[in-house]
Protein backbone atom coordinates (compact mmCIF):
# COMPACT_ATOMS: atom_id res chain seq x y z
CA UNK A 1 0.00 0.00 0.00
CA UNK A 2 1.44 3.02 -1.29
CA UNK A 3 -0.02 5.20 1.18
CA UNK A 4 2.15 3.56 4.54
CA UNK A 5 -1.05 2.35 6.49
CA UNK A 6 -2.05 5.99 6.97
CA UNK A 7 -5.66 6.79 7.74
CA UNK A 8 -7.94 7.17 4.50
CA UNK A 9 -8.22 11.06 5.55
CA UNK A 10 -4.59 11.34 4.24
CA UNK A 11 -4.70 11.19 1.13
CA UNK A 12 -6.32 14.59 0.91
CA UNK A 13 -3.19 15.78 1.35
CA UNK A 14 -1.33 14.87 -1.39
CA UNK A 15 -1.57 15.65 -4.85
CA UNK A 16 -1.28 11.63 -7.05
CA UNK A 17 -0.68 11.45 -11.05
CA UNK A 18 -3.50 8.98 -11.07
CA UNK A 19 -6.63 8.21 -8.92
CA UNK A 20 -5.10 4.43 -8.15
CA UNK A 21 -1.66 6.27 -6.60
CA UNK A 22 -3.39 5.61 -3.17
CA UNK A 23 -3.35 2.24 -3.43
CA UNK A 24 -5.83 0.26 -1.39
CA UNK A 25 -6.16 -3.01 -1.56
CA UNK A 26 -9.39 -5.00 -2.40
CA UNK A 27 -11.40 -8.40 -2.79
CA UNK A 28 -13.33 -8.81 -6.05
CA UNK A 29 -16.87 -9.02 -6.25
CA UNK A 30 -19.12 -12.08 -4.01
CA UNK A 31 -19.80 -13.37 -7.50
CA UNK A 32 -15.86 -13.76 -8.65
CA UNK A 33 -15.16 -15.30 -4.81
CA UNK A 34 -17.72 -17.89 -5.54
CA UNK A 35 -16.09 -18.91 -9.23
CA UNK A 36 -13.28 -19.95 -7.36
CA UNK A 37 -14.34 -20.65 -4.09
CA UNK A 38 -16.11 -23.07 -1.92
CA UNK A 39 -18.81 -22.53 0.11
CA UNK A 40 -16.71 -22.74 3.43
CA UNK A 41 -13.41 -21.32 1.90
CA UNK A 42 -15.26 -17.61 1.82
CA UNK A 43 -13.81 -16.13 4.56
CA UNK A 44 -11.26 -13.55 3.85
CA UNK A 45 -8.58 -15.17 6.04
CA UNK A 46 -9.32 -18.57 4.26
CA UNK A 47 -5.83 -20.33 2.71
CA UNK A 48 -7.48 -19.83 -0.65
CA UNK A 49 -8.47 -16.16 -0.43
CA UNK A 50 -5.63 -15.49 1.32
CA UNK A 51 -3.79 -17.41 -2.08
CA UNK A 52 -6.21 -15.36 -4.44
CA UNK A 53 -4.51 -12.05 -3.18
CA UNK A 54 -0.76 -11.04 -4.25
CA UNK A 55 0.61 -9.16 -1.56
CA UNK A 56 0.55 -11.51 1.68
CA UNK A 57 -0.58 -9.19 3.93
CA UNK A 58 -3.46 -7.42 1.86
CA UNK A 59 -6.39 -9.37 3.62
CA UNK A 60 -4.94 -7.59 7.22
CA UNK A 61 -4.45 -4.36 5.89
CA UNK A 62 -7.85 -4.18 4.36
CA UNK A 63 -9.75 -6.17 7.82
CA UNK A 64 -7.70 -3.01 9.84
CA UNK A 65 -9.12 0.00 7.85
CA UNK A 66 -12.50 -1.68 8.29
CA UNK A 67 -12.23 -2.11 11.73
CA UNK A 68 -11.26 1.28 12.14
CA UNK A 69 -14.21 2.38 10.56
CA UNK A 70 -17.12 -0.20 10.83
CA UNK A 71 -18.28 -2.99 12.98
CA UNK A 72 -16.50 -6.34 11.91
CA UNK A 73 -18.42 -8.37 8.88
CA UNK A 74 -20.16 -11.17 9.40
CA UNK A 75 -19.41 -13.14 6.07
CA UNK A 76 -17.77 -12.73 3.15
CA UNK A 77 -20.42 -10.81 1.54
CA UNK A 78 -20.32 -8.46 4.21
CA UNK A 79 -16.82 -7.48 4.09
CA UNK A 80 -17.13 -6.93 0.63
CA UNK A 81 -19.64 -4.32 0.90
CA UNK A 82 -17.05 -2.37 3.68
CA UNK A 83 -13.87 -2.95 1.27
CA UNK A 84 -15.86 -1.33 -1.65
CA UNK A 85 -17.12 1.55 0.29
CA UNK A 86 -13.59 2.46 1.25
CA UNK A 87 -12.62 2.05 -2.30
CA UNK A 88 -15.15 3.99 -4.16
CA UNK A 89 -14.59 8.16 -3.29
CA UNK A 90 -12.96 9.88 -5.92
CA UNK A 91 -12.06 12.91 -7.43
CA UNK A 92 -11.00 13.82 -10.77
CA UNK A 93 -9.12 17.10 -10.56
CA UNK A 94 -11.16 19.97 -9.05
CA UNK A 95 -14.42 17.92 -10.10
CA UNK A 96 -16.23 15.59 -7.69
CA UNK A 97 -17.08 12.56 -9.38
CA UNK A 98 -18.74 10.95 -6.12
CA UNK A 99 -20.33 12.31 -3.12
CA UNK A 100 -21.18 11.20 0.47
CA UNK A 101 -22.12 12.29 3.77
CA UNK A 102 -19.96 13.08 6.58
CA UNK A 103 -20.73 11.37 10.18
CA UNK A 104 -19.18 13.08 13.36
CA UNK A 105 -17.89 9.43 14.74
CA UNK A 106 -16.98 6.28 13.49
CA UNK A 107 -19.47 4.45 11.11
CA UNK A 108 -19.48 1.74 13.52
CA UNK A 109 -20.68 3.85 16.33
CA UNK A 110 -23.36 5.58 14.37
CA UNK A 111 -27.15 4.28 15.36
CA UNK A 112 -28.86 3.88 11.94
CA UNK A 113 -32.52 3.45 11.75
CA UNK A 114 -33.60 0.67 9.31
CA UNK A 115 -34.15 2.59 6.22
CA UNK A 116 -36.49 0.01 4.76
CA UNK A 117 -34.69 0.32 1.42
CA UNK A 118 -36.65 -0.63 -1.47
CA UNK A 119 -35.35 -0.48 -5.39
CA UNK A 120 -36.86 -1.08 -8.96
CA UNK A 121 -36.47 -0.18 -12.39
CA UNK A 122 -38.15 2.68 -14.10
CA UNK A 123 -36.67 2.53 -17.78
CA UNK A 124 -33.24 3.36 -17.69
CA UNK A 125 -33.24 4.25 -14.48
CA UNK A 126 -32.81 2.46 -10.91
CA UNK A 127 -35.60 4.02 -8.25
CA UNK A 128 -34.40 3.58 -4.50
CA UNK A 129 -36.22 4.90 -1.67
CA UNK A 130 -35.42 5.41 2.08
CA UNK A 131 -37.17 5.89 5.11
CA UNK A 132 -34.35 6.84 6.95
CA UNK A 133 -30.55 8.17 6.33
CA UNK A 134 -29.23 5.40 4.68
CA UNK A 135 -24.90 5.10 4.35
CA UNK A 136 -23.05 2.90 1.68
CA UNK A 137 -26.09 2.24 -0.22
CA UNK A 138 -25.30 -0.98 -3.25
CA UNK A 139 -27.40 -1.90 -5.56
CA UNK A 140 -26.63 -4.75 -7.63
CA UNK A 141 -28.47 -6.85 -10.25
CA UNK A 142 -28.70 -10.92 -9.89
CA UNK A 143 -25.74 -11.00 -13.16
CA UNK A 144 -23.51 -9.01 -10.79
CA UNK A 145 -23.00 -6.59 -13.90
CA UNK A 146 -25.07 -3.63 -13.13
CA UNK A 147 -23.09 -0.67 -13.64
CA UNK A 148 -25.05 2.60 -12.08
CA UNK A 149 -23.74 6.17 -12.56
CA UNK A 150 -23.47 5.63 -8.63
CA UNK A 151 -23.70 2.14 -7.48
CA UNK A 152 -22.63 3.23 -3.95
CA UNK A 153 -24.04 5.98 -2.11
CA UNK A 154 -25.84 8.08 0.73
CA UNK A 155 -29.11 8.94 0.83
CA UNK A 156 -31.36 11.09 3.33
CA UNK A 157 -34.95 10.03 3.43
CA UNK A 158 -36.65 10.04 0.43
CA UNK A 159 -36.23 8.96 -3.56
CA UNK A 160 -32.86 8.51 -5.49
CA UNK A 161 -32.57 7.98 -9.13
CA UNK A 162 -30.05 7.05 -10.85
CA UNK A 163 -29.14 6.11 -14.99
CA UNK A 164 -28.38 2.52 -15.64
CA UNK A 165 -24.67 2.60 -17.67
CA UNK A 166 -24.19 -1.43 -18.18
CA UNK A 167 -26.45 -4.42 -17.00
CA UNK A 168 -30.07 -5.49 -17.37
CA UNK A 169 -31.90 -4.59 -13.89
CA UNK A 170 -33.64 -8.02 -13.25
CA UNK A 171 -32.74 -9.50 -9.84
CA UNK A 172 -31.85 -6.17 -8.00
CA UNK A 173 -30.94 -5.88 -4.47
CA UNK A 174 -30.10 -3.27 -2.44
CA UNK A 175 -28.50 -2.88 1.10
CA UNK A 176 -26.81 -0.10 3.19
CA UNK A 177 -24.66 -0.37 6.08
CA UNK A 178 -27.43 -0.81 8.69
CA UNK A 179 -28.04 -4.44 6.79
CA UNK A 180 -24.34 -5.30 7.79
CA UNK A 181 -24.66 -7.02 11.46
Amino acid sequence: MRHGNRWFAEYHKSCFRHVSEFGFQSVPSLKTCESFTLPEDRNIFSYVMEKHQRNVSANSKIMNYMQQTYLYPSDLDDALLYEDYVSYACLKGEQVISSGTVLFCAPKYFRYADPKLQVWAEGDEVVVTARAYAKSVEIINEADDLLLEDNYFDMNAGRRRGRILKGKPEGLKVRSIFDIR
